[in-house]
C-alpha cells in the first residue's frame, strides 16, 4: 500500500537584523531573500557553525543593502529531516539559486512569528527574479 497522506508542518519564523542574531540559532531553516523574493535556502544544525566567521561580514553586507535574512524553527520534525522541510520550502515558495527540488510528503505549512515576505505574498504568480547590476 502507497502512503499518499501529505503532512503538515508549523514554522516559527525569526528576521535577524545582525549575523550574530542568526549565529545563536540550531536546528533551523533560514532563507535571505531580497526584495521580497527567495533568493536562497538552506538549512543547518547549527548556523554559526554552517554559516561560520568567514561569511559573517557578508551577511552583514547583505542586511545593510537590502537583503533581509529569516531563521524558521520547525515545531516539530517527527520523520522529516531539516532537509526534507528545506526541499519542501524549496519546492513550494521557489528560489532563485537553489535548484535542488526533490518530492515528498511535507507539503502543507502553518507560518507564525515574523514570517517572511515571500511566503506571506505566496499567492502571486513568481515575480521577477533578484538581477544584480554589479559595476
Amino acid at each position: 500500500m502507497v502512503d499518499t497522506q501529505e503532512y503538515h508542518m508549523q514554522i516559527n519564523w525569526s528576521r535577524c537584523l545582525t549575523y550574530s542574531a542568526a549565529a545563536k540559532s540550531k536546528g533551523v531553516v533560514y532563507l535571505h531573500e531580497w526584495y521580497g523574493v527567495p533568493f536562497y535556502w538552506g538549512s543547518t544544525a547549527n548556523f554559526r557553525q554552517r554559516n561560520n566567521s568567514g561569511y559573517s561580514h557578508w551577511i552583514e553586507g547583505v542586511l545593510q543593502h537590502g537583503g533581509r535574512l529569516y531563521i524558521g524553527k520547525p515545531e516539530k520534525l517527527g520523520q522529516f529531516t531539516l532537509e526534507d522541510v528545506e526541499k519542501a520550502l524549496i519546492n513550494k515558495y521557489g528560489s532563485i539559486r537553489n535548484k535542488r527540488r526533490a518530492a515528498n510528503k511535507l507539503k502543507i505549512f502553518t507560518h507564525t512569528g515574523n514570517v517572511p515576505e515571500s511566503i506571506q505574498k505566496s499567492g502571486v504568480p513568481n515575480p521577477i527574479p533578484f538581477q544584480c547590476e554589479c559595476m
